[in-house]
């Protein structure tokens, strides 16, 4: 590559990773943040939230699987400008996350109790009382945000993958500002608010993320691209070759970023053993490690993006020199 082809790859790719990598540091931020609020009721209240965002955190992780892998077909499709197979694509991560989030919906709502005993097993019988009382009224308000949470990575994972990517870090921006000031508002009672402790530090992310995911949606429907004019009646388009396609490539993603979930569940089981000061600990350093993965993550979504990209264009050769030079950046 010539040294004006390498300053257009750097280029686009921290045009492309930076947001990305910045609405990634801004997430983390958010459960930092979450987590040091809560943290000021003390360790049991603290290892309840640590429990419940635990298994959002699953959630997220197989989501994150689906969409990883239906991302490069959307960055194909752009790269030939195919948007009618983007809407097809779009519609089916539409209908995978309103199953998941359905699904963990009803699991969580209705019985937390039995999702917290699966990680409450410490010695005190006062310590897991506590947890259970404090982490049942968590998960049962907590789990509506999981229909937002969905709603929000789908859409922002379209325009990540046509390469629209400042308006969801922007997004990101606001959902956290919002939700640290419903956290300050409503979990110690501040300015006349009612202290609500753990079901504020609920409340507040419920809210934040409705408010985000109101604005992700309202800018597709009021965009004039024509990417974001979906038209979910090319459900009945949709083939079972196409589907097929899309499977081959996304499932063995989707069950990689599951077993990884369950692998990080089972670890906090296990640390439930313990106590609940040692799952205050572990849910305070995990969001501080969270941290560490924001370049990668802007990094290995540009590289999903651009080589996609290259290949919708046919462009087999520029992709494999592309894809080179990326997976020595994130080595």
């Amino acid at each position: 590559m010539t040294n004006t082809e390498n300053q257009y790859f750097y280029r686009k790719v921290l045009r492309i990773g930076l947001p990305i990598a910045g609405a990634q540091l801004i997430t983390s931020l958010l459960s930092v943040i979450d987590t040091f609020m809560v943290s000021s009721l003390g360790d049991l209240p603290l290892a309840a939230v640590g429990i419940g965002a635990n298994f959002g955190f699953f959630l997220i992780m197989v989501m994150f699987g689906f969409l990883s892998g239906l991302g490069i077909f959307i960055a194909q499709f752009w790269g030939s400008k195919d948007i009618k197979s983007i809407h097809k694509v779009f519609i089916i991560t539409v209908i995978i996350g309103a199953v998941l989030s359905t699904t963990f919906f009803l699991i969580v709502h209705f019985n937390p109790a039995m999702i917290i005993s699966l990680y409450n097993n410490g010695d005190s019988v006062i310590e897991q009382y506590w947890i259970e009382f404090y982490g049942v009224k968590y998960l049962t308000i907590i789990s509506f945000s999981y229909f937002t949470m969905t709603a929000s990575f789908v859409v922002m994972m379209l325009m990540r993958s046509v390469e629209r990517v400042w308006f969801p870090t922007l997004v990101s921006m606001f959902t956290v500002l919002l939700n640290t000031f419903l956290n300050y508002l409503l979990i110690k009672g501040n300015y006349g608010f009612p202290a609500l402790g753990v079901e504020g530090a609920a409340i507040a992310t419920v809210i934040s993320g409705a408010s985000g995911t109101l604005f992700l949606v309202g800018f597709m429907i009021l965009s004039k691209e024509e990417v974001y004019k979906v038209k979910f009646r090319r459900i009945k388009e949709i083939s079972r070759e196409f589907v097929s396609m899309l499977s081959k490539k996304a499932l063995p993603v989707a069950i990689n970023e599951t077993v990884w979930g369950l692998g990080m569940s089972a670890y906090l089981m296990a640390i439930g053993f313990i106590s609940a000061d040692a799952i205050a600990s572990v849910q305070i350093s995990n969001q501080i490690m969270g941290l560490f993965w924001v370049a990668n993550a802007g990094i290995s979504t540009a590289c999903a993006i651009m080589i996609g990209n290259k290949l919708g264009e046919n462009n087999l050769e520029l992709a494999k020199q592309w894809g080179k030079k990326l997976l020595n950046l994130v080595l």
